[in-house]
């Protein structure tokens, strides 16, 4: 109903189980409500004794696709074709190593929990979920370069007030940002104190360079002729 998307990131499917309870614990403490069912496809993280025994003691029906038939649960899987879409996009438009993927599919489904959408109208899924509109000042492209202010008690007068680092997205915990590092072994810093520099499209930069390179030509020629 509100297409609202919740991400967990699995290292192997059997961890299905851990964070599945962590969900419903989740929203049975925010809304005081259970969770009556559950839709999937025939995985067998979905068909595991211990989901099923989790499920009939909380009362929570299990409901199943038919085997290769994925458009009976066609909502949840157009939303993850969606996710993977922004993944695949954010990292090739950024430059970033295909190995922070994770981080740019939970930036995707946080964007778009924040944007509208054809099936809500006049609300965004966050403000279904949460019943408050969002704020979206603080959204940035996805691998955008700022400078996270350093903290006063950890610099020295002659030290640099702010250090140069990457988005890879929104700490959903704190809703600080989640900063790369360069040149560190993939360490994340996370600051609310950022600035951030325009972005800069090299594919733009590149058409508006041509573009003024034969304005130029053409304006020689004249002047030839």
């Amino acid at each position: 109903y509100s297409r609202f998307v919740t991400v967990f990131l699995l290292k192997q499917k059997s961890d299905y189980e851990n964070c599945f309870k962590i969900y419903c614990n989740r929203v049975q403490n925010q809304f005081n409500k259970n969770i009556v069912s559950i839709h999937s496809d025939n995985g067998g993280e979905y068909t595991s004794n211990a989901i099923r025994k989790f499920c009939q003691s909380l009362g929570i029906q299990q409901k199943f696709t038919v085997v290769d038939t994925p458009q009976q649960n066609g909502v949840a899987e157009r939303m993850n074709l969606t996710l993977a879409n922004m993944m695949r996009c954010m990292l090739q438009d950024s430059g970033l190593h295909q190995k922070y993927w994770g981080e740019a599919i939970e930036y995707a489904a946080y964007i778009r929990n924040h944007c509208p959408t054809s099936a809500v109208e006049n609300h965004v899924p966050y403000e279904l979920w949460h019943g408050k509109k969002p704020w979206v000042s603080h959204l940035q492209p996805f691998g955008s370069i700022g400078y996270a202010t350093i903290q006063k008690k950890r610099r020295s007068k002659l030290d640099n007030r702010a250090i140069k680092c990457i988005l890879l997205g929104i700490e959903n915990h704190t809703e600080g940002y989640r900063l790369l590092l360069p040149n560190t072994n993939s360490e994340v810093l996370i600051s609310r104190d950022v600035t951030f520099a325009p972005m800069v499209n090299p594919q733009k930069e590149n058409i508006q360079e041509e573009k003024i390179g034969k304005e130029n030509q053409e304006k020689k020629n004249e002047k030839e002729y």
